[in-house]
């Protein structure tokens, strides 16, 4: 299989370029460390003095979402981790005077600054924003490892903000027998509003890469489960990212003809693509019985493999399953109801100056009801602390309509009907 994909990426890239080697729409990009802004000049050097901020540290963003509200507006939320102690905050927006700057804007601390400055002390506020995800109740869903510099500070916690008021609406601390503490790496989140208009029928679903596990939050019941099976582990007969397993999590679009709806994954040291009936997911009591009394295995299913490893995916309103692929500088596509295969998994975009290690991959409605695919971009080496100086880009925000990704026209994004202007 893998030698199947090197000539299919190969034809692709050498004879059909000008179909696949098409920009996404830019919307920011950094050159240099992110510029974090503070409240007053008097807490910026507090948190310098402190070593809170470090300035000789690149600030590393992992994860990214695009809201659109009311009048035309919209807003760009990230999180920094604390990969560090020298991070001031870890969930940012775009500040208001760069919002129309391309290059290198600054950033300022959401919902405050002050939900961020214990670090680590106060476990109410924010410790380590890692992953967000917007849902259709216009709620900003944030999960908080409780991490700093790779210590486990406070309990994960679940978060959900509502993006009309900017004001908390849920906290839940994770228990510790759904977590490994110091070893659980999130490295996806999806928010499923199960029912429409209700949206305290509402599930979480969490991936942990390094302890190979599924977290799985109910908000009815204001409770939380583990799901861990061998399919979450990563493939040792590879040898790249060792420890990485379930790297993503995807679901099936709500009004698909068939009732039955599932849950995407796969490992990031792994070429296969997984699926899990979500009413099996969803039912706590099948994972709570040891493996002999009520045998769960059957329940999964390889789709097939790619031949390759794949980074972030999403699954759009239509059952189109989208992928990063690793060192291949490219985003592929499957439809749900197909083969897994060479011959179904297609090429929809390649670009060696927009696809590096793509850390965040979300789907957002704009005011037009448009589906839009937008990642986070970064230069891979920048996690092992190297600067690439070839390559001055060091992360960047890109998106496009889903309708022109699959129709091979130019993409176009809602965010300029705001007139972007671009630095220069």
């Amino acid at each position: 299989m893998i030698y199947v994909w090197i000539l299919i990426l190969n034809v692709v890239f050498n004879t059909e370029a000008r179909l696949h080697r098409r920009n996404f729409y830019t919307l920011y990009k950094w050159t240099h460390g992110i510029d974090m802004t503070f409240p007053t000049e008097t807490e910026r050097e507090i948190a310098i003095n402190a070593g809170y901020y470090d300035l000789t540290r690149i600030q590393l963003p992992v994860d990214v979402d695009i809201h659109y509200g009311e009048n035309y507006d919209y807003r760009t939320f990230l999180t920094i981790p604390r990969l560090n102690f020298g991070v001031p905050y870890s969930l940012a927006t775009i500040a208001e005077n760069d919002r129309k700057i391309e290059l290198n804007p600054k950033v300022k601390a959401f919902p405050t600054y002050e939900w961020h400055q214990s670090h680590g002390t106060n476990c109410t506020g924010i410790t380590s924003a890692l992953r967000t995800y917007i849902d259709e109740c216009r709620r900003l869903w944030v999960l908080d490892s409780g991490q700093i510099n790779s210590l486990q500070w406070c309990p994960p916690q679940l978060l959900a903000f509502d993006l009309t008021t900017d004001g908390i609406v849920l906290r839940y601390v994770l228990p510790s027998n759904n977590y490994k503490a110091g070893i659980s790496v999130y490295t996806d989140m999806i928010a499923d509003v199960a029912t429409k208009g209700n949206c305290n029928d509402t599930r979480v679903y969490m991936s942990d890469a390094w302890g190979h596990g599924l977290i799985v939050y109910d908000m009815l019941k204001h409770k939380s489960w583990r799901i861990e099976h061998d399919l979450m582990k990563p493939d040792r007969s590879l040898i790249n990212n060792a420890h990485d397993g379930i790297f993503t999590v995807s679901l099936s679009p709500k009004h698909i003809k068939s009732e039955e709806r599932f849950l995407y994954f796969h490992a990031l040291n792994s070429f296969n693509e997984i699926r899990i009936p979500i009413n099996i997911v969803n039912n706590e009591s099948m994972w709570y019985y040891p493996k002999e009394n009520l045998p769960t295995d059957k329940y999964f299913t390889i789709l097939g493999s790619r031949g390759t490893q794949c980074e972030s995916e999403t699954m759009d309103e239509f059952g189109n399953l989208y992928c990063t692929l690793i060192g291949s500088n490219a985003l592929i596509g499957w439809k749900e109801g197909i083969s897994y295969s060479a011959d179904s998994i297609k090429v929809l975009a390649y670009g060696p100056d927009q696809w590096h290690f793509v850390t965040g991959l979300k789907l957002t409605t704009n005011r037009h009801r448009d589906q839009e695919l937008w990642a986070l971009s970064t230069e891979p080496k920048l996690f092992v602390g190297y600067r690439k100086k070839s390559n001055p880009i060091m992360y960047q925000i890109i998106g496009c309509r889903t309708k022109n990704l699959l129709r091979n026209e130019q993409c176009s994004v809602g965010t300029t009907d705001i007139n972007i202007v671009a630095s220069p």
